[in-house]
């Protein structure tokens, strides 16, 4: 009778101490979060951490693309040696092995690059290694339009929205997934392998492998439909900023085509500052006096093309107020139309002159007795 008097009372009891029992066995009751929730907020946070970027570092880009002798495979063994230590002696060893490029300016072999970026707007400061001119190459997107200025040929070109043209963002030193697309198709995506701290993120056309806790992206690879790798990014060397901003010192873009390199980009950050105000005129460019203006926002095939009579400190400025000033004018007629008008008008008077003739002729009486 005692036992069944007691019986609410462990039915009340049991469950609790079987969680705990379990807890201890198991150091919890509940279970795991999701890996994948758990690393995307991580990103998240760190993405969302960074408001503007002062990032300067050297480049060195080599398109080896048809001529290119250096297999995947081989690559993948020279990056296998490489540690921050020895980055420069790496690069030697590696600008040795792999042909000249057919467009020697096309490389970019230790030039020196700055960098900044606010939002969507951010310019690159590319020194000019092709000749001492002090100038640089400026490459500019500012929310709307790209402008491309060569010292060179002092020529500054206008292109509307992006051009394709590669210009170096957070998102090319520091790697952040799509995070939407990822939680969209997180069904897509499986945990291939969780030890030493690393997560390794999987579906069919790609993969991420980073630090489970820091979030610290290490290596990404993207495949074509049928396997074969296209692209792969290598990040090291991070360090810690203010703001408990991580971000890499060293990073690597090799792009694939028939197994072999055709572009490969090693980046060395050299100095980074964060979330300190960048002045607007940062993302405007400047023109000197004589300096060819090419505007191809309105149509590409038929540019317009001015020559600066004054040094400007805003090309946009100055191609859009000469714009308004084409628009008020009348347009100007080419020579050919003007003589064309010029002889339609000719022969139109003729005509009313030979009709007027007519009309009068008509009006003189007729004697039959002539």
């Amino acid at each position: 009778m005692k036992l069944l008097h007691l019986m609410p009372t462990l039915c009340l009891v049991a469950p609790q101490f079987s969680c705990v029992s379990l807890g201890v066995l198991l150091g919890q009751c509940k279970t795991d979060p999701d890996p994948l929730d758990a690393v995307l907020r991580i990103w998240k946070a760190q993405d969302s951490s960074i408001v503007t970027i002062y990032c300067k570092l050297r480049m060195y880009r080599h398109a080896g693309y048809p001529a290119s002798t250096m297999t995947r495979k081989r690559f993948l063994q020279e990056i296998a040696t490489l540690k921050a230590e020895n980055f420069s002696q790496f690069l030697d060893s590696f600008h040795g092995q792999v042909p000249p490029p057919e467009h020697p300016r096309r490389e970019y072999w230790g030039d020196d690059v700055e960098i900044f970026q606010q939002g969507v707007k951010v310019r690159n400061n590319v020194a000019n290694s092709h000749d001492k001119s002090p100038e640089n190459f400026t490459y500019l997107f500012n929310g709307k339009e790209e402008i491309h200025f060569n010292p060179l040929n002092h020529q500054a070109t206008l292109i509307p929205g992006r051009s394709g043209v590669l210009i170096l963002g957070i998102r090319d030193l520091r790697y952040f997934p799509e995070f939407y697309a990822m939680e969209n198709e997180r069904r897509n995506w499986v945990v291939e392998d969780r030890s030493d701290g690393k997560i390794r993120l999987c579906r069919s056309d790609s993969s991420i492998e980073a630090d489970e806790q820091s979030g610290r992206i290490y290596h990404i690879l993207f495949n074509d439909a049928h396997g074969t790798p296209i692209q792969e990014i290598f990040e090291f060397g991070y360090m810690e900023y203010p703001g408990n901003i991580d971000f890499p010192t060293f990073s690597i873009n090799a792009s694939y085509r028939d197994g072999k390199i055709a572009v490969v980009s090693f980046y060395r950050v050299e100095e980074c500052v964060f979330n300190e105000d960048l002045p607007e005129s940062i993302f405007s460019i400047g023109a000197p006096k004589g300096a060819m203006i090419v505007d191809l926002r309105k149509d590409a095939k038929k540019p317009r093309q001015v020559f600066a009579p004054d040094s400007v400190t805003d090309v946009v400025e100055f191609a859009d107020s000469i714009r308004s000033d084409e628009e008020m004018r009348p347009p100007i007629r080419s020579r050919s139309f003007l003589l064309t008008i010029a002889g339609v008008s000719v022969g139109l008077v003729f005509l009313l002159i030979g009709i007027k003739l007519w009309g009068r002729r008509a009006k003189v009486p007729h004697n039959p007795m002539q």
